[in-house]
């Protein structure tokens, strides 16, 4: 997120929006974190790719082939 993402704006909202979709978790510690990660990721790639065309497809993209972050949250994003 942090290397992605320069806006404080857009960091907040990321950051609330994980701390909304966690309140709504009813789950594990472990599915708790999947909830808070993809929270925290669903517009990381917002800034560089804003268009309907790019965003979220590109930051999937990268999270699949580039990153260790599980199938469940790159397919919820």
């Amino acid at each position: 997120m942090m290397e992605w993402v320069e806006k404080e704006t857009l960091r907040t909202h990321m950051e609330c929006v994980a701390a909304c979709m966690v309140s709504y978790c009813t789950g594990d510690a472990e599915e708790r974190n999947r909830w808070v990660v993809t929270g925290l990721l669903h517009d990381f790639d917002y800034e560089r790719h804003p268009t309907k065309e790019e965003h979220p497809f590109v930051g999937v993209d990268h999270l699949r082939n580039h990153t260790d972050v599980g199938v469940e949250v790159i397919e919820a994003i």
